[in-house]
């Protein structure tokens, strides 16, 4: 499943070196441990477009193109519930499996996940951007 690189759909994608970012199946702690690695980084990967997006959105709040803003917060939205929905897959895995997983966490938590210490801060000045947008009586409100 590695990949050959030899399409250049691979080598946009850089596939190789994607596949190369899990464990090989006999280094994992247990069978769950692929699907709890991989979940978590499409989770950062999604986190990482989260963020460029919020960057675009506040971008165009301040030149006030805002029906393009509008339709970033629309992907915004998808990618938000598309985060939610993915960590079904992680229901089956028994709290046993889990630990087994936790414990080559290290002392990492997803509290400390590099994706929200990114989004987080970027939300006030999208917030403000947005705001700078009403109608001057609308701004007093909220």
């Amino acid at each position: 499943m590695s990949g050959g690189n030899s399409l250049d759909y691979e080598l946009y994608l850089q596939t190789a070196a994607l596949l190369g970012c899990q464990k090989w199946f006999d280094e994992l702690c247990n069978p769950d441990e692929l699907q709890f690695q991989i979940v978590h980084q499409v989770e950062k990967l999604w986190m990482e477009l989260l963020a460029y997006t919020l960057l675009d959105i506040d971008e165009r709040l301040l030149e006030r193109a805002t029906q393009r803003a509008v339709k970033l917060v629309g992907r915004c939205q998808r990618i938000l519930r598309l985060l939610s929905e993915k960590l079904e897959l992680l229901e089956p895995t028994s709290p046993t499996e889990y630990q087994k997983i936790r414990l080559q966490l290290g002392n990492g938590s997803g509290q400390e996940s590099p994706g929200l210490s990114v989004i987080v801060p970027r939300l006030p000045h999208v917030w403000r951007s947005y705001r700078s947008c009403l109608p001057e009586g609308a701004r007093a409100v909220g």
